[in-house]
């Protein structure tokens, strides 16, 4: 079955047994076998609607949790409720991170390659890049940051933002360490080796446009955002940030600051990069 339906030249349960009925019926009395056929008919209709009742269990479960079926990576919106939860945490719940770190990857000219190469090599691409993503976060050992994230898995989340873009969110000890995540992640998906080793078979070697934005963590003005807009402004940003890499051939870091916009009545607060931009 799939998705509660029979698929085109498969047996139903039923028929798969119907032969097997036969043969246990020639054992039985002839008094008894109108019996005996009405009651199987009865367990195997009930049989058949609980697997359909399963299948169906099992498909709402998958879409609720939100994981994307050729990556494993949680889609858009379980990857903003992760990122609306670091922001949520108390001083008290992490004594040790100073900022929140959000890296933007767009694979560059996937459209073309997906198109020349087909559809199969295209999700080759996908699925090698997300498996790179998490093993270059999770694997990587060259600074204080990594080693923590190897050390303690859950500091760390990649999503699959839609199509050929993803998003990576991480608890930063240091402003600057984004800059060393975001430029370790574009190495490791632009070198043709990794994506070969991850499964990719396509005859055109893929790259990575990559932004990464830090955001200071218990901002006093954080307090006068909503969580859910606060975070829609700093993925903004990240895109941004993403695309000035893609513009320019090389990964683009920032950060982010909350700072109140007198110019209007009544003032409000503004989420934007600072100044003092990492790179």
């Amino acid at each position: 079955m799939e998705n509660g339906t029979e698929i085109p030249g498969q047996l139903s349960f039923k028929e798969k047994l119907a032969d097997r009925i036969r043969k246990w019926l020639t054992r039985i009395p002839a008094d008894e076998q109108l019996e005996f056929i009405h009651d199987w008919n009865i367990v195997a209709d009930e049989y058949e609607t609980a697997i359909r009742v399963l299948e169906r269990h099992i498909l709402e479960k998958e879409r609720q949790s939100g994981r994307d079926k050729l990556t494993k990576l949680p889609l858009r919106e379980l990857f903003e409720n992760h990122v609306r939860g670091i922001l949520e945490k108390t001083p008290e719940e992490t004594p040790d991170i100073t900022a929140l770190g959000l890296v933007f990857i767009d694979l560059n000219n996937f459209k073309p390659l997906n198109d020349k190469l087909g559809h199969k090599i295209g999700d080759q691409a996908i699925q090698a890049t997300a498996e790179i993503i998490s093993e270059t976060i999770r694997t990587s050992r060259d600074t204080d940051f990594f080693e923590r994230v190897s050390k303690k898995e859950e500091v760390v989340d990649a999503g699959r933002w839609g199509g050929d873009e993803f998003l990576a969110a991480v608890e930063l000890k240091r402003l600057d360490e984004i800059k060393i995540v975001a430029e370790r992640l574009k190495d490791a998906i632009d070198d043709p080796k990794r994506q070969r080793q991850h499964g990719y078979t396509g005859s055109l070697p893929y790259s990575a446009a990559v932004g990464g934005l830090a955001f200071t963590l218990h901002q006093p003005q954080q307090q006068l955002l909503a969580v859910n807009v606060l975070a829609e402004k700093l993925f903004h940003l990240a895109d941004q940030l993403m695309y000035k890499s893609k513009e320019e051939g090389r990964v683009h870091t920032g950060k982010a600051q909350v700072l109140p916009n007198m110019d209007v009545d009544p003032p409000e607060v503004e989420v934007c990069l600072s100044d003092e931009a990492l790179s």
